[in-house]
């Protein structure tokens, strides 16, 4: 009978990484929201209106920030700004746990 004797390097180096990452960005998740993020989630009216994605990115949308007219055409960011949004409210601990588990699959694809 053969047994298969799995190589558990990678798996040892998944688990690594996503110590590190933990390790590294760990001590901001309970951190407010900063900078971009007060216009962008917690000031934002339009979060979870589906204009606001900007689908038609040739009009320009003066209901944001300032009243100023713009195109803001980044359908990834909105969307991952509005689904936990929904989800589980504008809770900055939720974003940044979003942010550090994209940041390890970034990592493990790299790798």
């Amino acid at each position: 009978m053969n047994i298969c004797k799995c190589n558990t390097y990678g798996l040892w180096v998944a688990l690594s990484l996503l110590l590190l990452c933990f390790a590294l960005f760990g001590p901001t998740m309970n951190y407010p929201f900063m900078m971009d993020d007060k216009a962008l989630i917690l000031r934002n009216e339009n979060i979870f209106d589906a204009g606001f994605l900007q689908i038609d990115y040739f009009r320009t949308d003066s209901s944001r920030e300032g009243g100023s007219q713009y195109v803001y055409f980044r359908p990834v960011t909105q969307i991952l700004n509005a689904l936990p949004a929904y989800f589980f409210g504008k809770d900055p601990f939720i974003y940044r746990l979003i942010n550090v588990l994209l940041f390890y699959l970034t990592c493990l694809v790299i790798y």
